[in-house]
């Protein structure tokens, strides 16, 4: 028999696993992926997954930027998600690391703007305390609407301070109500 732990975990791969098919499944069939929140929860005792559609709208604007990831911050305080994914297109720039400063952050132009940039589609997934990442190069030259080449995957590890940005640490508390009882069935066994 499995642990609430096991079964929790068992959930968020098989998210993980449908989120990053679904995200390159809408590439390949769109030829473009727009920004879109996904949400593992549990609704009337069985695992569901949630979607906020047309969040992209607000991605015009650095202003729209900080209000879509407010909102996602607040729609968590309501749904209560055990894990979430954030799935977008994007640019990418490749450093050095002699070029990233004290505070580990690049200087120069941002992504978007830099002329070296490349496109990527990308997903990042988190619970209260985990996150994960995978991004696919997109190649337009090979395929009119683009062909993804995944190019880096990292595995789920501990948040920390490596996991930073507008998008990331949307999920912060622990909502999950199989993490919950875990962690209640952790507390009454040590006493």
């Amino acid at each position: 028999m499995k642990t609430i732990n096991e079964k929790a975990q068992e959930a968020i791969e098989d998210f993980e696993d449908k989120i990053k098919s679904m995200v390159t499944g809408i590439f390949k069939k769109d030829g473009k992926f727009e920004p879109t929140v996904f949400m593992l929860v549990v609704r009337d005792g069985q695992l569901a997954v949630g979607i906020i559609p047309d969040i992209g709208k607000l991605f015009d604007t650095d202003e729209g930027k900080e209000l879509a990831a407010h909102l996602i911050r607040k729609i968590n305080e309501e749904l209560k998600p055990i894990a979430l994914a954030f799935a977008s297109e994007g640019w990418c720039l490749k450093k050095n690391k002699d070029e990233v400063d004290d505070d580990g952050k690049f200087e120069g132009a941002r992504p978007s703007e830099h002329p070296d940039r490349e496109e990527i589609l990308f997903v990042t997934l988190e619970t209260h305390d985990k996150c994960a990442a995978i991004h696919w190069d997109i190649v337009r030259t090979i395929v009119p609407d683009g062909e993804l080449i995944e190019k880096l995957a990292q595995p789920w590890s501990k948040k920390g301070d490596h996991y930073a940005g507008r998008f990331s640490n949307l999920l912060t508390d622990n909502y999950g109500e199989l993490a919950q009882l875990s962690d209640e069935l952790i507390k009454n066994n040590k006493n």
